[in-house]
């Protein structure tokens, strides 16, 4: 719309008034941001000011324009459905309302009511909606008080920046948390479906890419739900949440459809249903309604895009929604409940898995139904995470970043999916400490702080205060066992009972591990069929690379400059085979005894006092190398985020980006900590494949600097070929022990193999030996001779001098670099929660892993920013622990299972022996020079 106004008095002006009306009635855009939505409203405003302004001047014109312009101020004849679902009607906002609350929760709560009784789970349910309207009602209050349209601009209003960074964190891991769940579940509804088209060609690369999780879940999102993610409002999504909506009616009609086609579950008693199996049980459901009702995150855009809009218009959408979802809720959870009856699972979806091979149709399309309803929610946790990123840092290409954190955040809901498909512990978390703090800390907090009298225990603010005390109760108990834990536990005892026994009278040895090849596979299992799957020698044999590939790669050089490339060589080949040795000792003790970690086998073979000593090691090296690999990221991503952001190192981004204390403390909580948790070492297959590849680009990268800038000045074949002085080579023989060190996750990687065998666990021992030693050979003599006797300590601190260059290589080094370390860190990590938990044997194993883990984050640390020299930690850890490990325990489990028992130099103890040996003679020399480094260290 164009206006002209009068440049002089004698001058008519001529206003071109085409839908005056109608723009002002339809000024909330659905194209463009909340901000431009705001603009467009002023700008409407003011046209029809400016309109009323120039009437009598316009009646100047004559009598036919007068009509013409008339005909065109009246508006278009609207209709019942161009009201209602217009954008910014409140039809629309309850959609939104009612699909950003209708998620994950609607799988789990039969399995709730189920343990947790279905009286106390129905009174909850009701209790949590009434919450979630009150909630809603509180945010619009101070939305409507302050004139801030997120959640961020309110925090950052009332709390300043500093308290804003607290709420941003808890959005966007409750965002992200959700949006895996949802990947989950898209994948979990579609791959039965596929399996079963696809079940007569189960080899076939299609049914492979149709129902392996990795390659489904990167079709889904590639195709279908990034994109869709991209809209810059939720009102454009308004016919997709209602399409996604019904389906999660239509799930409520499968199970109407189930109960009247076969009745109630043979077990189900009224008796006994109503009462929860223990009130921890009851308690714990609460972490599932506290995320059956945290729709907050999108309240202010919500309300924002309403036109009109108002308090008690919202408090209606609020009502409504909660009564809707709230219904749904129960036609959903109470008749699955009567059909599958204390057998409910953890996600409904396991139970109707069932009735697909009888080509039940009304289920086929709830499995259907269903994916489209989580694609449909899957934007609603994104969305969020845009906002929040754009109103937390203001770029000045707003619609540009909002599309890079899209990417981030669909990006990192893909690793998390494909490193963790059972994100029960993870959901646990965020439910609980991310939904009690949207649900019921913030809300209560922002009533308060824009009240009369800002005091938290006066009169009028009794509820908000209640609310924030609620939300730190339920804060509290963020690790309580969610549905998925109970059903976690059932299958690794099934799993457990049928790959495991406890005594085999005709072996030797009791416990003996016996393969489970007979074992059915189900859609579930599918993946079996291709290499990288669960339990494949592949998929083992890049565990143990990527176990060994660690740290070392980058000091590698660094050992060959002080060493010499000749003494570098023959250690490394001389360490790849003593580590062949030592693996196929481990692998033999694992199957005589039946033991599965480290801790189990030095018990069952020397006692609980000498296991200590065991325990000791595993520790101090996983913490060490912990350690180390923090130390590295943040030597990896520093560099980067420097030249990124020059001239703004003294902002607090630039701050949190660049220095050593706060880019630790970020990747150790957001990326690290998460991939930490997960159960298997296997569900980490994907992402220790992407490291593997990482290391490798690293000798890519080696070649090319060699190639392109050619051998140094300052390196003579002459001199490299021998050490610089015989200290430097016995510390790098430290630093060639902790390259070697594989074996704490030996015992787990074995006994996650699927068949497993001695002939197939040697191949993989002597594939990964040679692929690492490959690795590095090449990264430590080439770069050796690019860098010359300049080669410090860690390469990266080498290669950060092309990175102002913007040479596309070496920075596409350090990001794969960076990869390979944060996917390391979880197989450090593993090991001593096995350990600490098999030695205590906790009553509650899944809280106490998590404990465990969260220490183990905490103490890397520490030592990361007090010790940030790779050298130092990389000696003391490899001469101690390294020694302990790779030899000592290896060679002392060779003894003690063969005939003659710790007998040593006799003719079958040669090899044992020797290599019980020479781990005493490094463990000790080695000790003392990695003391004289830390000296040498801190005297400089």
């Amino acid at each position: 719309m164009s206006i002209t106004t009068m440049t002089s008095t004698n001058t008519t002006s001529v206003i071109a008034t085409d839908h005056i009306s109608t723009q002002a009635a339809s000024s909330t855009s659905t194209e463009g941001s909340v901000r431009d939505e705001l603009a467009s409203v002023s700008q409407s405003v003011g046209t029809v000011q400016s309109n009323e302004r120039t009437k009598s001047q316009s009646q100047l014109s004559t009598a036919s324009e007068a009509t013409s312009s008339v005909e065109e101020m009246q508006p278009k004849k609207e209709t019942w459905a161009s009201r209602t679902f217009a954008p910014g009607s409140s039809f629309t906002a309850t959609i939104a309302v009612v699909k950003a609350t209708l998620g994950g929760a609607i799988l789990s709560n039969t399995y709730e009511m189920a343990i947790g009784g279905y009286v106390s789970a129905i009174v909850l349910l009701m209790v949590f909606a009434v919450l979630n309207v009150l909630s809603l009602d509180m945010i619009v209050k101070t939305v409507e008080k302050t004139g801030k349209r997120s959640y961020a601009t309110i925090i950052e209003y009332l709390y300043g920046r500093k308290i804003l960074y607290v709420f941003q964190i808890a959005m966007v891991v409750f965002c992200l948390g959700s949006s895996a769940s949802y990947l989950v579940t898209v994948v979990d509804s579609l791959a039965p479906l596929f399996n079963q088209l696809t079940i007569n060609e189960p080899h076939a690369w299609y049914h492979i890419m149709l129902t392996s999780r990795y390659y489904l879940s990167l079709i889904m999102l590639g195709i279908v739900m990034y994109p869709i993610c991209l809209v810059k409002s939720l009102g454009s999504l308004r016919y997709l949440t209602i399409v996604s909506i019904l389906g999660m009616f239509w799930l409520a009609i499968v199970a109407f459809y189930l109960l009247g086609t076969y009745g109630m579950a043979a077990d189900f008693k009224y008796g006994q249903a109503y009462a929860p199996i223990n009130w921890i049980d009851c308690l714990e459901g609460v972490t599932t309604y506290i995320f059956g009702y945290c729709n907050q995150a999108n309240m202010p855009e919500i309300y924002m895009e309403m036109n009109p809009r108002s308090p008690k218009k919202l408090r209606w959408v609020a009502i409504w929604s909660a009564i809707v979802s709230t219904a749904v809720y129960f036609a959903i959870a109470i008749p699955f409940l009567l059909v599958f009856g204390p057998d409910s699972q953890s996600s409904v979806l396991l139970n109707m898995a069932d009735y697909l091979p009888q080509g039940d149709v009304v289920v086929i399309i709830g499995f259907i139904w269903m994916a489209i309803s989580f694609i449909g929610t899957y934007p609603f946790m994104i969305y969020p995470v845009r906002v929040a990123v754009v109103n937390t840092f203001e770029p000045k290409r707003a619609d540009f970043w909002g599309v890079v954190a899209v990417t981030f955040a669909v990006v990192i809901s893909y690793l998390i999916d494909i490193a963790l498909p059972d994100v029960s512990i993870l959901m646990g978390i965020v439910g609980a400490i991310s939904g009690s703090i949207l649900c019921f800390i913030a809300p209560g907090y922002f009533c308060i702080s824009t009240s009369k009298s800002k005091k938290f225990f006066a009169p009028e603010n009794w509820l908000y205060a209640a609310f924030v005390i609620l939300g730190c109760i339920t804060l509290v108990d963020p690790f309580s066992d969610t549905a998925d834990d109970h059903m976690f536990r059932r299958q690794v005892q099934q799993s457990t009972s049928r790959s495991t026994t406890s005594s085999a009278p005709d072996t030797t040895f009791p416990g003996k591990l016996e393969g489970d090849e007979k074992a059915m596979m189900s859609w579930k299992d599918i993946a079996t069929c291709h290499l990288i799957s669960p339990g494949s020698p592949v998929t083992a044999a890049i565990a143990v690379v990527k176990a060994t590939l660690g740290a070392a790669p980058f000091a590698v050089a660094y050992a060959m400059a002080t060493g010499g490339f000749v003494a570098g060589i023959v250690l490394l080949v001389a360490m790849s085979v003593l580590n062949v040795l030592s693996l196929e000792y481990i692998v033999n003790v694992v199957e005589k005894t039946g033991k599965t970690s480290y801790v189990d086998i030095v018990d069952h073979l020397m006692g609980r006092k000498v296991g200590y000593i065991f325990q000791f090691a595993v520790i101090a090296f996983s913490l060490g190398s912990c350690a180390t690999y923090l130390v590295t990221m943040f030597d990896i991503l520093s560099p980067v985020f420097s030249q990124i952001l020059i001239g703004q190192e003294n902002t607090w981004y630039g701050k949190m980006l660049t220095e050593r204390v706060y880019l630790s403390l970020v990747l150790a909580v957001f990326v690290l900590y998460p991939i930490s948790l997960v159960k298997n070492i296997s569900s980490l297959r994907y992402l220790t494949l992407c490291g593997s590849i990482g290391v490798c680009y690293l000798a890519v990268v080696a070649i090319y600097l060699l190639i392109c800038y050619g051998p140094s000045d300052s390196f003579d074949a002459s001199q490299a070929a021998g050490p610089v002085n015989w200290i430097l080579l016995l510390q790098a023989v430290n630093t060639f022990i902790f390259a070697s060190c594989n074996q704490a996750n030996i015992p787990e990687i074995y006994a996650e193999m699927h068949p497993r065998s001695l002939g197939r666990m040697r191949w993989v021992a002597v594939m990964s030996a040679v692929i690492s030693l490959a690795a590095y050979i090449s990264i430590g003599v080439i770069y050796f001779f690019v860098f010359g006797y300049d080669t410090k300590s860690n390469i990266i601190l080498n290669l950060s001098a092309w990175i102002p260059e913007g040479n596309a290589v070496v920075i596409a080094g350090f990001i794969f670099s960076g990869i390979a370390f944060i996917v390391s860190y979880p197989l450090n990590v593993h090991p001593i929660k096995v350990t600490i938990l098999n030695a205590a044997k906790p009553k509650r194993p899944d809280l106490w892993g998590v404990v465990i883990v969260t220490s183990v984050i905490a103490i890397s640390y520490a030592v990361a920013v007090v010790l940030p020299d790779v050298s130092v930690i990389l000696g003391l850890v490899g001469a101690i622990a390294g020694s302990i490990l790779s030899f000592i325990a290896p060679g002392a489990f060779a003894l003690a299972i063969s005939e003659k028992r710790f007998k040593f130099f006799c003719r079958e103890n040669i090899k044992p022996s020797l290599l019980f040996i020479f781990g005493c003679l490094t463990l000790v020399l080695g000790t003392c020079i990695s003391f004289y480094q830390i000296v040498e260290y801190y005297s400089k």
